[in-house]
C-alpha cells in the first residue's frame, strides 16, 4: 500500500514537471531583444515590466490566432495559409503598422523559404 502512494507521488511530479514545461512564455526572447539593443548588454528590464509584456504578447498571439481561425473557417478550408495570417494580421493591428507587419512577415518566410531550398 505504501509503495503505491509513492508511485503515485512519482507521477504526480511528472506530471508537474511537464505542464511546468510547457508553459509558453517570452521573456528569453524579450530579454535577448533587448540585449540586442543595447549593443553593450547595459539595458536592463524590471520583473514587472517584463510580466506586462510577456501578457502583451501572449494577449497578442491569441488574438492573432483566433482572428486567423475564423477567417479560415469563413473561408471553408480545414488549413491555415499565410493569407489566413496576412488578413488577420490586418485586422488586429491598424494601418501603417499593419502594412509594415506585413511586409517583415513576407520578408521573413521568403528568406526562410529560401534558406531551406538551398539545403
Amino acid at each position: 500500500m505504501e509503495d503505491e502512494s509513492i508511485y503515485v507521488r512519482r507521477e504526480r511530479k511528472k506530471r508537474n514537471q511537464i505542464n511546468l514545461a510547457r508553459e509558453a512564455s517570452f521573456e528569453n526572447y524579450i530579454r535577448k531583444l533587448l540585449h540586442n539593443l543595447d549593443g553593450h548588454g547595459g539595458a536592463s528590464i524590471s520583473e514587472k515590466a517584463l510580466e506586462i509584456i510577456d501578457d502583451v504578447l501572449k494577449n497578442f498571439i491569441t488574438d492573432l490566432s483566433s482572428e486567423a481561425k475564423q477567417l479560415m473557417m469563413a473561408s471553408k478550408k480545414r488549413t491555415l495559409t499565410a493569407w489566413d495570417i496576412q488578413k488577420a494580421v490586418g485586422v488586429v493591428l491598424k494601418g501603417e503598422v499593419a502594412k509594415h507587419a506585413i511586409s517583415e512577415g513576407v520578408k521573413a518566410v521568403t528568406m526562410y523559404s529560401d534558406i531551406t531550398r538551398q539545403t
